[in-house]
């Protein structure tokens, strides 16, 4: 494939063979030589173009990572056209490289290089069990205690009504000072009518809701 816009122009294909460094003039240049593209002439015959990308740069870090029959997509400025020799009808084309794309293969066969470049560690032992007393995350949980008494309120509220309130030891009280009679539930005694009067009388007829 060849695009070319007033932009620059991309060359993408596969590699013809496998890609050779050449010096032209004074300085060394990785050439890459993709076929760019494949079609039929009139008597059914097919007819490749292929395009010489020139990597000036990075020739090092490119030496033998690419090879015949890898897809690489080039772009650069223009592609370069030129007859050698010159009224022999031969078209030779070009394009000086900004940069070199590889192909999906290409990235993964580079990556199981390097994968296979890692050295096995050793073996790997599987972990001795050994006995001990001490507690471990693999023990399993210790039994709840059973509860064999309530709190001391619970107590009482389980006594019959004419069974006094045990003798709570000091260190079972809420706090300091209080027994066990003053959290032990009563019976809800009736309000004699004269004291409900007297407290109807004692309140202010002005605080009254209605």
């Amino acid at each position: 494939m060849i695009i070319k816009t007033r932009l620059g122009a991309l060359v993408a294909g596969t590699l013809a063979r496998d890609p050779e460094i050449k010096t032209l003039g004074t300085k060394d240049v990785l050439i890459l030589n993709v076929k760019a593209q494949s079609e039929k002439d009139d008597a059914g015959r097919w007819k490749s173009l292929f395009v010489d990308v020139q990597c000036w740069g990075g020739l090092t870090e490119r030496d033998g990572m690419y090879q015949k029959g890898d897809f690489v997509a080039a772009f650069g400025r223009e592609i370069k056209t030129r007859e050698y020799p010159e009224g022999s009808g031969k078209i030779y084309h070009s394009l000086p490289a900004d940069g070199v794309l590889p192909g999906d293969l290409v990235t993964l066969r580079w990556m199981q290089q390097v994968v296979d470049m890692i050295p096995d560690g050793p073996p790997q032992v599987p972990p001795v069990m050994t006995e001990t007393d001490e507690d471990t995350p693999f023990d399993p949980p210790a039994p709840r205690p059973e509860q064999t008494r309530m709190a001391s309120f619970a107590v009482a509220e389980k006594r019959p009504p004419d069974v006094p309130p045990p003798d709570i030891p000091p260190a079972q009280q809420m706090y300091p000072g209080e027994v066990l009679d003053d959290y032990a539930p009563r019976s809800r005694q009736p309000v004699p009518e004269d004291d409900l009067t007297r407290q109807l009388d004692a309140t202010d007829a002005e605080d009254l809701p209605f």
